[in-house]
């Protein structure tokens, strides 16, 4: 089979995109929204891409794949949500690609491998419940499950952390990964994208049939934020007015004020990020000062949308963040269209802040699907002696 994929819950592309950057290629794509196809359509076209939602999608509409992806809504395993997991109204949506998966074994169509991504939330939504029942649930279906969590911190200046379950099929599991001993640990635990709370969640359950990828180190970021700053005239409207600004500063903690008046006055422009967040004590703008901005979320309300700070020089500027910076902060190269419509910046804030950072993606497909569809690439050639044989 060549190296071929299935994108389930695809927004707006960018699990394509960073699959594609290592050698995939995508056969079948399926989201929900309306709003996210016409970018994803922008940037891919209009071959693979099947908008439904995924309990509607016929098993027989979908081609087999070597890998699938799932991106499934993390609305209720969130932190910031209901917290009502795979029984929530938006992440139940996982059901629905299991059943689809189910129905590909029973045609016989079933990807050799999985790919599911989801927030950190996840391992802790229900008690853990909903991170043990997905394990279960790939294991019914004979996938041997890995975990590891990555932050989209390691290639580009935001906070990002991200887990991505990946289940193998049983007859080539052993062949790409360690398998364990049943109920008996024995994973080197020191490798950063293997945390604790992972480790925890696949040694749950002493059945659980788990596998463990040797992985490389995680890379070291280079960029800071201000190499994804985008120039705006200082004449723009999108920069705050004096009243804005005033507002927002008086939102500060003592600290958080005290950083950016002391970057005021530096002879040089820092920039610094700003979410505003709900407290006991009223609406608060948390500032970040570290060259790196917090993770990009859907612009729902006024307080998800990323603040930028412009100090320096006796002067500060202030305005929200532009889908070119979101864009870039998420991987994407600007040749990457962000837009059908013009000043329809909602439409493109929400694709991005609800999609994936491509390095990370590419990362995963570099050393580890790569990996295990090159073994499986290489049991399906014909030796050389059968060659010449014939």
């Amino acid at each position: 089979m060549n190296k071929t994929f299935l994108e389930f819950f695809s927004g707006i592309g960018l699990v394509r995109a960073g699959l594609e950057c290592e050698g995939w290629n995508c056969l079948y794509a399926n989201d929900i929204s309306l709003d996210k196809k016409e970018i994803y359509e922008l940037n891919f076209g209009s071959d693979h891409l099947h908008t439904e939602d995924v309990w509607k999608v016929s098993s027989k509409s979908i081609p087999a794949a070597f890998l699938a992806t799932a991106s499934f809504p993390c609305t209720n395993t969130s932190i910031a949500g209901d917290r009502k997991g795979l029984k929530g109204e938006h992440s139940s949506a996982f059901h629905g690609f299991y059943k689809l998966l189910s129905e590909q074994k029973e045609r016989h169509a079933q990807p050799q491998v999985v790919m599911l991504e989801n927030v950190q939330g996840l391992l802790t939504s229900r008690g853990g419940k909903d991170v043990a029942e997905i394990i279960g649930l790939l294991n019914k279906l004979n996938y041997f499950v890995d975990m590891i969590e990555v932050d989209a911190i390691n290639f580009v200046p935001q906070s990002r952390p991200r887990i991505f379950v990946i289940g193998v099929q049983g007859d080539i599991a052993s062949k790409v990964m360690a398998i364990p001993k049943r109920g008996f640990l024995q994973c080197n635990n020191s490798h950063p994208a293997r945390t604790l709370k992972i480790i925890k969640a696949l040694y749950s359950d002493p059945s659980f049939k788990i596998g463990h990828f040797d992985l490389p180190p995680l890379p070291v970021r280079r960029a800071a934020l201000d190499s994804i700053i985008e120039p705006i005239p200082d004449s723009s409207h999108l920069w705050w007015n004096d009243e804005r600004v005033t507002a927002l500063m008086n939102q500060m903690s003592k600290n958080h004020l005290n950083a950016v008046t002391q970057a005021i006055a530096l002879n040089k422009k820092s920039y610094f990020t700003v979410y505003r967040r709900v407290r006991k004590t009223g609406s608060m703008a948390e500032v970040r000062s570290d060259g790196v901005a917090g993770c990009l979320r859907t612009p729902r309300g006024g307080s998800s949308k990323q603040i930028l700070l412009v100090c320096g020089n006796s002067k500060i500027q202030v305005r929200l963040m532009t889908p070119r910076e979101y864009a870039r902060l998420q991987g994407t190269s600007d040749s990457f269209q962000i837009s059908t419509r013009q000043n329809d910046t909602t439409r493109s804030l929400f694709g991005l802040g609800d999609a994936v950072c491509v390095p990370v993606i590419r990362w995963i497909a570099a050393n580890i699907l790569n990996k295990i569809y090159t073994s499986v690439a290489s049991e399906e050639q014909p030796s050389q002696l059968a060659v010449n044989e014939l």
